[in-house]
């Protein structure tokens, strides 16, 4: 396994959103393939010298407004990939980001199939009447 790839603390989703990214040397467009909390993948047709500082527009899809990542820095690059950690997100830019991964994580749950955690159920299961009985709890209080 390469080093770079054994430090990770966060999952990591596949993806393809458009990006526009701006460094102190150029600008340029690619494709997001793959996005975590604190980072992402990048495809494009431009050689990126690793350790700049780097700037990026993701378009995620069904938002009017691109995610801005203000703060960014290329830690790696090969084959017309590079890789990006995120140093700083505005509030907004996290909440906006933690949504999408948050929607990215139920959608690979979903396509795996659900299965319970515990004893064929699990925390968030119902059944009938627990409604109920939870009302009737709040009741006695």
């Amino acid at each position: 396994m390469s080093s770079r790839f054994s430090h990770r603390l966060y999952l990591r989703y596949a993806v393809r959103y458009p990006v526009i990214f701006g460094a102190p040397f150029c600008v340029g467009e690619g494709h997001l393939l793959d996005l975590s909390f604190r980072g992402c993948l990048i495809h494009c047709d431009r050689r990126l010298p690793v350790g700049e500082p780097v700037r990026l527009g993701v378009l995620l899809p069904d938002q009017a407004q691109a995610l801005p990542i203000e703060n960014g820095i290329i830690k790696w690059a090969q084959d017309g990939r590079f890789g990006v950690e995120f140093l700083d997100l505005s509030l907004d830019a996290r909440q906006r980001l933690n949504r999408e991964l948050r929607g990215a994580l139920i959608h690979r749950l979903e396509r795996r199939g659900y299965e319970p955690l515990i004893g064929g159920k699990s925390e968030f299961d119902c059944d009938e009447g627990s409604a109920d009985r939870s009302e009737d709890r709040e009741a006695e209080n």
